[in-house]
């Protein structure tokens, strides 16, 4: 399985035995985010001092010119988001289609069994993987993995599972399983699969446990036919074949993502001055200055105002800044003032308009939204949230998982339990997550499904769920 900053070292090496470069790491970001605009503010802020501010700029202008890579794309789209600022435009990026095509190629499905493909001068077959009542062809798996990965990655990622050692010989996993158990003062039933200590049934963790769940999986390799694949030249002494767990290792990627950035919000130092000054006054009891604060969100022009004002009125956790910050919420043109706005009402508790707001036509918006309902813990979103997970947006399913399985209403299960069926993987990964957390055991035989996800990801997450859902 190959991860994100493994498949962008691909496209941006670096020098032999350093780290990875300054456009790697920038690139790392934009991919982590895919969807969300970043400005080179939030690049310099997510980098935390480790290159110069300079180094990052000249990164961001490089992602943004054609590479050969991409047919003479770039990897992020560049716009302008504030022409009027002093000192020039503030710019912001985010991944391109060209470069998620490249990172995030998966292989097509087909629907009649394709035939093997073999390496190694045969001596190893690589099988077509099954998934539902379709197959991936193995020749588009390897292709795919070169594409995105390399040459060399992918020649050292089939040698590392044709050669494993631990995989090639189930009994004697079988007998490390058994020692390392008896270590822990554990017992072990092969034919159960069930771990016990003192009469009670416990759950393996650890070394353990990844050696069990391997065990259980099966090895990497079997034998196999040394005729199957062979049309001329000298039979090979012996063949093996990858199993399926092998087969989804090579197909698989580590595709994580991250949901939250502050893209879209630039301060305006006289602004940000100005209303921090009125909100020390408000702090002092000047009725007049949280008449002013009001006043900023209400109708000032300069949008970074209304931004900090919204900020502040959040501060203040004053039941009279409900109204106009919903208002703000739900009407400012401007996105960073709605997703202030919508953070300021949080400590007042959930409020029906939050509903209204998850149909903001900004994902960035709609993320928050959920986030800040999870975070207030009340039942009533919960018909929201579950609406929430057909978002179009990756992001703001995954949101919306991790809320209801924070809030932890059975209601939602039967809901949740429909997107384990979803194409991305993050999707799967939270709605087995929120599963474990909300602990109806109706939910077990869907989990039990899905062990054998193409996603190690998703399937270390199930494994977890279940330990919590079995007890």
């Amino acid at each position: 399985m190959a991860s994100i900053k493994q498949r962008i070292e691909h496209l941006f090496p670096s020098e032999k035995g350093k780290g990875p470069s300054p456009i790697a790491m920038v690139a790392t970001f934009f991919a982590e985010r895919r969807g969300q605009w970043l400005t080179q503010v939030d690049i310099i802020k997510l980098v935390n001092k480790k290159f110069g501010d300079s180094t990052i700029r000249k990164a961001f202008r490089g992602l943004s010119l054609p590479m050969d890579a991409l047919d003479g794309r770039p990897f992020i789209e560049v716009e302008s988001v504030k022409e009027d600022r002093p000192g020039g435009p503030i710019l912001r990026g985010r991944i391109s289609d060209a470069a998620i095509e490249k990172l995030f190629k998966t292989v097509t499905p087909v629907e009649n069994e394709p035939p093997s493909c073999f390496i190694r001068k045969k001596r190893l077959e690589l099988p077509p993987l099954k998934i539902n009542d379709r197959y991936l062809p193995p020749k588009d798996i390897v292709d795919i993995r070169k594409l995105k990965s390399g040459e060399d990655y992918t020649r050292s990622l089939l040698h590392k599972l044709a050669t494993d050692k631990l995989g090639a010989d189930k009994e004697a996993i079988e007998k490390l399983i058994l020692k390392m158990a008896k270590n822990q003062g554990i017992e072990f039933d092969t034919a159960t699969f069930q771990f016990t200590k003192g009469g009670k049934e416990v759950f393996p963790e650890g070394n353990l446990a990844r050696t069990f769940y391997k065990w259980r999986n099966g090895p990497y390799t079997k034998p196999s036919c040394v005729l199957k694949g062979h049309h001329y030249g000298p039979i090979p002494l012996r063949q093996r074949a990858f199993t399926d767990l092998a087969m989804q290792k090579l197909a698989a990627d580590e595709n994580r993502l991250a949901f939250s950035a502050s893209a879209y919000i630039v301060d305006s130092r006289q602004d940000s001055e100005r209303i921090r000054a009125i909100e020390g006054r408000v702090k002092k009891g000047d009725e007049e200055s949280f008449k002013e604060l009001i006043r900023v969100l209400s109708s000032e022009d300069s949008r970074y105002a209304r931004q900090e004002a919204a900020r502040s009125l959040g501060h203040l956790h004053d039941p009279r800044v409900i109204e106009p910050l919903v208002e703000a919420m739900l009407g400012d043109e401007y996105v960073a003032v709605r997703s202030i706005a919508a953070e300021g009402l949080t400590s007042f508790g959930y409020r029906p308009e939050f509903t209204q707001a998850l149909n903001d036509s900004d994902p960035h918006i709609r993320r928050g939204i959920v986030e800040i309902l999870g975070k207030i813990g009340d039942l009533r979103a919960v018909d929201s949230l579950m609406q929430a997970l057909h978002d179009p947006d990756i992001g703001v399913q995954c949101s919306a998982a991790n809320s209801l399985g924070k809030i932890g209403d059975s209601r939602a299960v039967d809901f949740i339990i429909s997107k384990l069926e979803s194409e991305d993987e993050s999707v799967r990964h939270a709605v087995a997550e929120a599963l474990g957390n909300i602990g109806d055991r109706r939910a077990i035989e869907a989990l039990r499904k899905m062990r054998d996800d193409p996603s190690t990801w998703v399937r270390d997450t199930v494994i977890i769920a279940l330990k919590k859902l079995e007890r």
